[in-house]
């Protein structure tokens, strides 16, 4: 990479990976692929899986933000 790190590293939800990014690239944005938040978001939302509105305001924030 002509001995410059990375402007930003995407990788799973890999806890190791994500500390040795830390450690080696630290001026790096690490992010995660939007297909694993996905993927693992309706495990964590509980109740909020039934509530359209939300699922709205999800959908606009994970496809309609850059930062």
């Amino acid at each position: 990479m002509g001995d410059k790190a990375p402007k930003t590293i995407m990788t799973d939800q890999d806890h190791p990976i994500s500390k040795v990014i830390e450690e080696v690239f630290p001026n790096s944005c690490h992010r995660l692929w939007l297909w694993c938040i996905s993927k693992n978001a309706s495990s964590h939302l509980g109740g909020l899986n039934a509530n359209v509105e939300f699922h709205v305001l999800f959908y606009k924030c994970m496809h309609g933000c850059e930062s």
